[in-house]
Order: C-alpha cells, then sequence, then structure tokens
C-alpha cells in the first residue's frame, strides 16, 4: 500500500520523477513490479525510487540528496527516506544553519535509530568524503562591539509594541532593546502604538547602561539632535 499509494498516487510519483513509461505491481505478496522505461537512466531512476519505498532505516548508512523539510533554530529535519524523517543537530551540520532553507538537497549519515527517532550527520558525510579528516568550522565573525552610552543605532526595526514601550532590534546578534514610552517622541505619548507600529525602521540612541544590564534606547533624543 505505501509503494503504490492512495488511488496509484505514489506509482504516479515515479512515473513523473524517473521518466520511465509505466510502473506495475506483478506480485503483491512478494513486491515484485514490472519498470516499462525505453531510457536506462530512467529504468535506474525508477528502480532506485522503488528500492527507497522499501527500505528500513539503518545506522551507519549515507543517504545523498534528500530534502531538508524543515529549518529549526537546534538544526535540519531531513526526509533521508519517504515519510520518514530526521534531525541533523546544528553540532552535526558542518555549516552555518543560516546558509540552509527548506527544500535544499543535502547528504546525510544515519547515526543513530532511537525509538523511531532518527539522528543524522551531515558533518560525517564531508568526513568521509574527506578520507576521515573531519571538516574545519567555518570561522564565526568577531563579536560586535560593546555599546556605550550616547550611540546611534540606525535603521533598528521595531519588534514589539507594549503599554510601556516599543522594543526594538538592535541588530549584529545583539538582541533588543527597549524604548520607554517617555522616549518614543518629543511631545508626551500616551499610548506607544500612535508613534510607531511592528516592522517600523527608527533610530534610537543608546542611554545609560540599565542595572539589570539591558540595554534602554531613546528615539527622542535623536530627535531632539535633528539626527532623525
Amino acid at each position: 500500500g505505501t509503494v503504490i499509494g492512495p488511488g496509484g498516487r505514489t506509482i504516479r510519483n515515479i512515473v513523473d520523477r524517473s521518466g520511465c513509461s509505466n510502473v506495475e505491481m506483478i506480485d503483491q505478496e512478494h513486491g515484485t513490479f514490472e519498470i516499462s522505461a525505453t531510457d536506462p537512466e530512467a529504468l535506474n531512476a525508477a528502480t532506485d525510487i522503488l528500492k527507497s519505498l522499501v527500505e528500513e532505516p539503518e545506522a551507519g548508512l549515507t543517504y545523498r540528496g534528500v530534502k531538508v523539510a524543515s529549518v529549526e533554530k537546534f538544526g535540519l529535519f531531513v526526509e533521508f527516506l519517504p515519510e520518514q524523517q530526521g534531525l541533523c543537530h546544528v553540532s552535526e551540520l558542518g555549516g552555518e544553519l543560516s546558509s540552509f532553507s527548506a527544500g535544499d538537497t543535502v547528504d546525510v549519515k544515519l547515526l543513530e535509530v532511537n525509538d523511531g527517532k532518527f539522528r543524522l550527520s551531515r558533518k560525517a558525510v564531508l568526513t568521509d568524503d574527506n578520507g576521515g579528516v573531519e571538516p574545519e568550522e567555518p570561522p564565526k565573525p568577531p563579536p560586535p562591539p560593546p555599546l556605550v552610552e550616547g550611540d546611534i543605532l540606525r535603521d533598528c526595526e521595531v519588534k514589539s509594541v507594549l503599554a510601556f514601550g516599543a522594543f526594538v532590534e538592535l541588530g549584529d546578534g545583539r538582541g533588543q532593546g527597549l524604548v520607554h514610552v517617555s522616549q518614543l517622541a518629543l511631545e508626551r505619548v500616551a499610548d506607544p502604538s500612535d508613534v510607531v507600529s511592528i516592522g517600523d525602521r527608527v533610530d534610537v540612541q543608546v542611554m545609560a547602561p540599565r542595572k539589570d544590564g539591558k540595554v534602554a534606547l531613546s528615539r527622542k533624543a535623536v530627535l531632539a539632535n535633528g539626527a532623525s
């Protein structure tokens, strides 16, 4: 049933992907199929797809050209076999997470099968392909310089607007800072949403450091200086 699919959908998908003429099951008990193709490459492609549909995940095997199903903060979910997804953790990527997108194709090695969960590694494939030498991790960019009082940050995106002010993105991986309602505009502001909205871009000035370590910002100071 998995190979044929509902209404023969899987069979049609094999034909479309491989370029063969037809795929027909001739012995359901033994899972025997007949593939019709005039092109040897189409025949081989259809055969490989059929094998993958009945293949059981096995630790130690490498799966090449498989699709990234989704990108999460902690790694990639990769469909390494039909309807079988595993996690390639960021520590096993052998590259920066930001360089991957859903739909990309990658080569991964199945490291472990544990209670129906599959642990994958792209780094292990790169190591195997490099004669057992682990690939060098790309150098990490240097941290941005610390913010000091009086710094002006340009084009910061407003990420949230609350009753007491607005949080804006500081850029360069610094996180977010707060523009208190009293620092949003030259005039008194009763409701921050009257002044800024999520997605707006604003220029802000860094104020004196807060005791809790959070970054306090002022849009008012920039406006007062005529810099925005």
